[in-house]
């Protein structure tokens, strides 16, 4: 059997190897946060201080082309070699490796004025990137996967990760946590903690996501096997119990859906000042090279979602967007979901029980799932989107967008309300599955 062939339930049963993306029925989509934190750090010594003073360096604009160039190359086929049994170290040094890379190219960009595409990074640390992709069959730049979900660790140990908060977990490689030279001569080291606060929050943000719906792949994997054993089945009563096993997996479906909905929701300009994210934090999430950058249709928790409802079209602006952002999830995590694409679709199951019952049991519970994610978690992300972008193009001038979607400035209103046009659009291409 191929790997194109393994059904979802298949999969976590076989395991996947975590250093292409780690996929699990405990964690999802994501890595023990707790191992995370204690795994080791595989660089050599220049690489170590540079990851420490990264902060300074790079709020001070100190990652010029000749301090980079003269880092020494990294071995990135030795530290594989030596973390071939801890791949959690693997990919933490790799999460550090790539995030150091981002802030070589955006260190010196102002987000309020024209952004060039910037020069190509150094062979040396391109290099070390693309060996990495190599053994991750990953992108070779910076995605979600380096500079978030990779890239975190718990400081609350007794956190509930079904229910966890952005504050629960600290980023391995902050880059907007120190003061500038002339915030520490003023002794005024305010806006570094709330740059460094609201840094730490929005990068975590689809950290919290995947863990809060971490159940998710187990409700899918579930859901599909059952769904396959009903339809090889001939007796009556073994069908009547997958259809109550079908019926208890969509329950809890929605309740993932309500956790995600309820951490999102918890971004806001309460707790992330729009403008100190649209002019300090956006900028470090900027693609380069063509690629997009750091954005919400990377978070495969979101790929995952659509598959089991099983999205008929991205014809959309954010659909289309989604399908781009998809190729920079994690290898394994891609895999998954296509698992969960070709197998046995809870839709096309749904639809069957409604012919044979407008009020079968199976299809009211698919529809109201459906309303529960789009009457939800997308309509607070919509919202949120919406607010953010306003007051951040109102009060902090013209940016670009990592997902590469075209805006015209200098009217906040045009931003706006394309935005609401994308996001309504991204919600009725989610609505046309319902039976």
């Amino acid at each position: 059997m191929t790997d194109t062939q393994k059904t979802s339930w298949e999969w976590l049963e076989q395991g996947m190897d975590p250093r292409l993306g780690p996929v699990s029925r405990e964690f999802g989509f994501m890595f023990d946060p707790k191992a995370m934190g204690e795994a080791r750090v595989v660089l050599p010594d220049a690489w170590l201080s540079l990851w420490k003073e990264l902060p300074d360096r790079f709020i001070n604009k100190q990652l010029g082309e000749q301090f980079v160039q003269d880092l020494e190359p990294l071995d990135v086929d030795a530290i594989y070699e030596e973390c071939r049994d801890e791949p959690y170290a693997f990919m933490k040094t790799k999460s550090i490796v790539f995030c150091i890379a981002q802030a070589c190219i955006d260190f010196d960009r102002v987000i309020a004025q024209e952004m060039p595409e910037p020069e190509p990074l150094p062979d040396h640390i391109q290099g070390a990137m693309d060996r990495f992709a190599v053994y991750c069959h990953c992108p070779t730049y910076c995605a979600l996967a380096d500079m978030s979900l990779t890239a975190s660790f718990l400081v609350n140990e007794d956190a509930d990760l079904l229910n966890c908060t952005f504050d629960d977990l600290k980023l391995i490689c902050p880059v907007n946590s120190s003061p500038t030279y002339e915030e520490v001569e003023k002794d005024d080291l305010e806006p570094s903690r709330i740059r460094g606060q609201a840094e730490n929050r929005f990068h975590n943000t689809p950290t919290m996501m995947e863990y809060r719906v971490s159940d998710l792949a187990d409700i899918v994997a579930n859901t599909q096997r059952a769904i396959h054993s009903h339809q090889a089945s001939s007796s009556s009563t073994e069908q009547d119990e997958l259809v109550e096993v079908i019926l208890r997996e969509i329950a809890r479906a929605k309740e993932t859906f309500k956790r995600l909905c309820k951490g999102f929701a918890l971004l806001s300009r309460k707790t992330v000042d729009p403008v100190v994210w649209h002019r300090d934090i956006v900028k470090y999430t900027s693609g380069y090279g063509g690629h997009l950058g750091l954005s919400g249709p990377q978070a495969p928790c979101i790929h995952l979602v659509d598959a089991f409802l099983g999205r008929k079209t991205f014809a959309t602006e954010l659909g289309k967007t989604s399908i781009k952002a998809f190729q920079q999830t994690q290898y394994n995590h891609q895999i998954f979901i296509l698992s969960v694409a070709n197998g046995p679709q809870l839709r096309i199951f749904a639809e069957e029980c409604a012919k044979q019952n407008p009020d079968h049991p199976v299809a009211l519970a698919f529809n109201d799932m459906v309303d529960s994610y789009t009457k939800g978690f997308l309509a607070i992300h919509k919202g949120r989107a919406m607010e953010f972008a306003k007051a951040g193009f109102v009060e902090a001038g013209p940016r670009e967008f990592t997902a590469k979607t075209e805006y015209e400035w200098p009217s906040p209103e045009n931003v706006v309300s394309k935005l609401k046009r994308f996001f309504n659009e991204a919600v009725r291409e989610r609505d046309d599955v319902k039976v």
